[in-house]
Formats: C-alpha cells, sequence, structure tokens
C-alpha cells in the first residue's frame, strides 16, 4: 500500500491503490502508447479482477480503463470530466483512444454548460449526454474562529487573505505575494499548499523583508478539519490565469467555468472570494453579493482598502449562493440516479 491524499467518504468505498512502479509504468503507458488494441493486450492483465456493475472513469486516464474494463466485465461506464485535454494541445493521436473510450458511455460529468461545449466538441460526445455538477463540496459548513490565528499568531486587529490550494504560476499567487508590500495595514496573506510546498515563496517573503505574509505548513487537511483553517479568513483569494505551460493550464484554465474547487469551498464556508475575471465563476460571485473582483492582481491592494468588515450578510450570501448553485447535495442526485438506471440495464 501507498499512502494519499483522498479521503474514503463513505463506510462502503474502498481505496485500492497499485505498487508504485505498477503506476508509473500504467501512466506514461497510457500518455505515450495510443492504440486501443496495444492497451488492452498490456493494460487488462496489470488490473485487479473484480466484478462490477458499473465504472466511472475520470479523466482521460480513467475513461481509457473505464471502457477497457468494460468491456471485459461486460459492465456499462461514464465519464467524469474534471480535466479538459484540448487536442491543439496535446495531438489528435493523444485525444485518439480518449475519444473512442468516450463513444459508449451512459454520461459524461462536467462543471456547467461552457466546459460542456467544450468537452461535447473535445471528446465527440452527444449534448443529451452531459450532466453538470460544479466541484463542490455537500452541505453548507461552520468555520472554526481563532484556530487559524492562533497556530500562526496572527492578531484579532488583522484581517486574512487566504489562498488555498495550489501555488503555481497559473493561480498567480507568486504574483499575488509581491503585491503584499502594499496592502494596508490592517490586512495579511495566508498561504496554505495543499501538500504544504511552499519552500520557494518562504524563500521570496523572507527576501522581501515584509511582515504580513504567513505560510500555514499542514500540507493535505482532512474535509472535516477545514473549519479550522477557514473559520479566520475574511477574503478568500480565487485567482486563475491561462499560462499555456502544459495542457492543465491552457484552455482547461481558459473555460475556467465551475471547476474551481477552492472557490466553492470558501462559499461553503460562508467566506466571500477575491477574485480576477475568470468568466461565469467571478460573474455569478458579483452577481449574488458574494466576494469582489479586480482585473489585476496590481489592484488588490486598493480593493482590500475598499472591503467591509465581514458582516453576517455577507456570510449568509455566500452560504446562500453556495446551498443554491453549487451544493453537490442538489447536484449530485440526478447523477446517481443515472448510474442506478444505468447498473440496473446491464446485460
Amino acid at each position: 500500500t501507498r499512502d494519499h491524499p483522498q479521503e474514503s467518504t463513505h463506510p462502503n468505498m474502498q481505496v485500492c491503490l497499485l505498487r508504485s512502479h505498477q503506476a508509473w509504468f500504467l501512466r506514461n503507458f497510457l500518455r505515450h502508447v495510443t492504440i486501443p488494441h496495444i492497451m488492452r493486450l498490456l493494460v487488462l492483465p496489470m488490473l485487479r479482477k473484480f466484478s462490477a456493475d458499473f465504472l466511472l472513469g475520470v479523466d482521460r486516464e480513467g475513461i481509457i480503463l473505464a471502457s477497457l474494463l468494460a468491456s471485459r466485465l461486460s459492465a456499462t461506464y461514464a465519464f467524469i470530466s474534471f480535466e479538459i485535454m484540448f487536442a491543439a494541445e496535446t495531438s489528435l493521436t493523444y485525444k485518439a483512444p480518449e475519444i473512442e473510450a468516450c463513444r459508449d458511455i451512459q454520461f459524461a460529468l462536467i462543471q456547467d454548460p461552457l466546459r460542456g461545449e467544450r468537452l461535447m466538441k473535445e471528446n465527440r460526445i452527444s449534448e443529451e449526454r452531459l450532466l453538470f455538477a460544479p466541484v463542490a463540496g455537500h452541505g453548507v459548513m461552520e468555520g472554526r474562529h481563532g484556530l487559524l490565528r492562533q497556530k500562526l499568531g496572527i492578531p484579532e486587529t488583522i484581517r486574512i487573505a487566504l489562498s488555498i490550494g495550489s501555488t503555481q504560476n497559473w493561480t498567480l499567487v507568486p504574483e499575488i505575494l509581491e503585491t503584499t508590500r502594499d496592502w494596508p495595514r490592517d490586512w495579511c496573506l495566508v498561504i496554505h499548499h495543499r501538500y504544504g510546498i511552499t519552500e520557494n515563496l518562504k524563500q521570496r517573503a523572507e527576501e522581501m523583508g515584509v511582515g504580513n505574509i504567513y505560510f500555514s505548513s499542514e500540507g493535505h487537511i482532512p474535509a472535516k478539519d477545514l473549519g479550522g483553517l477557514l473559520g479566520d479568513a475574511d477574503v478568500g483569494l480565487g485567482f486563475y490565469k491561462a499560462t499555456f505551460e502544459g495542457p492543465f493550464t491552457g484552455n482547461n484554465l481558459k473555460y475556467l467555468g465551475f471547476a474551481s474547487g477552492k472557490i466553492s469551498t470558501y462559499l461553503q464556508y460562508g467566506v466571500p472570494v477575491l477574485c480576477n475575471d475568470i468568466g461565469p465563476y467571478s460573474d455569478a460571485i458579483i452577481e449574488n453579493g458574494a466576494g469582489y473582483r479586480v482585473s489585476e492582481v496590481s489592484e488588490i491592494s486598493k480593493m482590500l482598502a475598499h472591503i467591509p468588515p465581514l458582516s453576517p450578510e455577507i456570510i449568509g450570501r455566500c452560504r446562500s449562493f453556495f446551498a443554491e448553485q453549487l451544493d453537490s447535495t442538489i447536484t449530485i442526485p440526478p447523477v446517481a440516479t443515472r448510474i442506478m438506471d444505468a447498473a440496473t440495464r446491464r446485460d
């Protein structure tokens, strides 16, 4: 067995991991070998034998595996798309096995119509097979006030702009860090990397010599403990930029839609969002009075100076937006129904 940062969220859920060398081989094999017959010949013997009524394939490698296993098990299967791979950024050859694997899917789960339109084109999926569910958790949650401040030594008089998740260039976190010199005196930046990888940013913060940057070093936090991280945040930073440095950070981010897990998490805990112009999500945040938007990172300092103190009213607007439009409590039941219908119709 190996450690992994995901949690079993149901008592009937079991996580089975490949051995490290098997996972490495399979990952690279699926990226570079694009002939379905060869995939079937070499991949299937590696996979543990089991029975299943229905299979869910996540992203490119997952749907390819699901299609291979479905033929062996005589099971139906479906596609969950979190990352859209664009042929223009990979190749038609690279896309071919993914497109073939999607040919017999029962449905494709995608975050919103904007991303659905792109997925239809890239994977040649018909519109009637699309189901929509934003990346979001289950139920409105309460934060735990005081814990983050206590751990990092942040006074109550200092307001917190929290950044969670990745800190890669496409999140604009490195650029945001550079703006902290100009931030109002009563604001600080707290950075929580999902895996605790912040050494380069820590070094840069030390070089800058500012005292308003803090780093959470806990790494992966179980979902049940997120309240301790979010309970003291005055705003949550949700910035994205398509850098086109690779297939995950090009059009996949340009057409972000409602695929941001960190933005939905902020709103789930009643934390207003400060973001850049990221399309439908930032439009919805403004329309629902659940946060603030800037055009450029350089405008953050000025915006912070005008953000009013956190109030029950804006906390309520954030939670209402989440509960009414994002909550998996309302988006997943239709998906579960489709799965049950498909599973009972298996040959």
